[in-house]
């Protein structure tokens, strides 16, 4: 699904698909607490980092994007995936189309934007769901 070739040593976690991507985020921040968190991915699609970047009720007009990518360069990221842990509601379309269309407007040619995932009995991608490929 995600265009990584996969390495013959595994130091860090390993993605090839959103499913991975959603469970990795499960394992390390609090699936009880509304939060957007951002994965690092380097080009074997290993991840370096990972961070809450908001938590509980806000907005994603809050975010800072071009900070988010400053620090993925920093993090030798070459790609970022967004993942919005929702367990008490649905974020309506409108806003994760916002969302997805900001982070492909500020994405760079070192860092690119690849997936969207919502966090909500089960996972959605938006990446799976062709918005971004």
């Amino acid at each position: 699904m995600y265009p990584f070739t996969k390495g013959h040593l595994v130091r860090r976690p390993y993605v090839e698909e959103p499913s991975d991507v959603a469970q990795y985020v499960s394992n390390i921040f609090p699936v009880a607490e509304e939060h957007l968190s951002v994965v690092f991915l380097n080009d074997e699609g290993r991840i370096p980092n990972a961070k809450v970047v908001l938590k509980s009720d806000f907005r994603f007009e809050d975010l800072d994007f071009r900070t988010i990518y400053d620090e993925a360069v920093e993090q030798e990221a070459t790609s970022i995936i967004t993942v919005h842990n929702s367990p008490q509601k649905e974020r309506d379309m409108d806003s994760i189309r916002f969302l997805v269309e900001m982070f492909l407007k500020h994405q760079t040619a070192d860092v690119k934007y690849v997936d969207h995932i919502t966090l909500n009995n089960g996972y959605h991608s938006t990446n799976e769901m062709g918005w971004v490929s």
